[in-house]
């Protein structure tokens, strides 16, 4: 699977220094290139720097989303499997996944903080004008925090299918050794009792010995059989 916390941490951590007329960014070469052609693309762009800011926050929330995208499929791929294996591979997949978008929701939380102080700038920083871009960037990040909200209740619904499950095969496996026991137990009796070095047991030291004795544990396995099966429990 795909370790998503390490593609966030390599790919897109930034550190932005914002002063009224001067924009200081250090970290993600890809983050700043794909921002720089973004904010070339504004008429004046030199003329709204905090457009740049605007840029850089695009370009994450885009990679959040993409990553939200891949999320969706894995869910959807474990929701698929989990009523036809259930095994400590599909454990760790579903523990990843759950990881994965804990780790997410906490990223796009601060993201959303960070953009609601910047909505509350003074114009020194953004023009009126352009305010709407950051509202739009403020809004997408709540979209986005809910489709994480949404993901992370469904892997905890998800689990607790897995574990129900898991149950249920437990119980049936008890459930089966408890009848193989149960059918075994008669014959271990008897077996037992014509085990002890008494005398006068029934049958015994005669001729067919063997076969009567044989014949009853068979006799007492079958009518088990067909008590349990009566019951419903086989």
């Amino acid at each position: 699977m795909l370790d998503l916390r390490k593609t966030i941490e390599r790919k897109k951590k930034v550190a932005i220094i914002w002063l009224p007329n001067t924009i200081i960014m250090l970290g993600s070469r890809q983050i700043f290139e794909n921002a720089r052609k973004e904010f070339s693309l504004f008429k004046n762009p030199f003329d709204n720097l905090e457009l740049f800011i605007w840029s850089v926050f695009d370009q994450i929330l885009t990679h959040y989303s993409e990553i939200i995208d891949i999320l969706e499929d894995e869910v959807e791929f474990i929701e698929e499997k989990i009523f036809k294996v259930q095994n400590m591979n599909l454990l760790e997949d579903i523990s990843d996944i759950s990881s994965d978008i804990i780790h997410l929701r906490r990223l796009l939380k601060q993201l959303r903080g960070v953009l609601g102080i910047i909505l509350n700038l003074d114009t020194r920083f953004i023009k009126k004008k352009n305010i709407h871009y950051f509202r739009d960037l403020y809004d997408e990040s709540i979209n986005l925090f809910d489709k994480v909200e949404g993901l992370h209740d469904f892997v905890k619904n998800v689990i607790n299918i897995f574990e129900t499950m898991v149950s249920f095969k437990l119980n049936d496996m008890m459930k089966t050794l408890t009848l193989f026991m149960s059918l075994l137990a008669p014959a271990a009796l008897i077996s037992s009792i014509y085990g002890m070095n008494v005398s006068h047991l029934p049958f015994a030291n005669t001729k067919y010995d063997f076969a009567i004795v044989m014949a009853v544990i068979l006799i007492t396995f079958i009518l088990g059989v067909i008590y349990f099966r009566r019951k419903g429990w086989m």
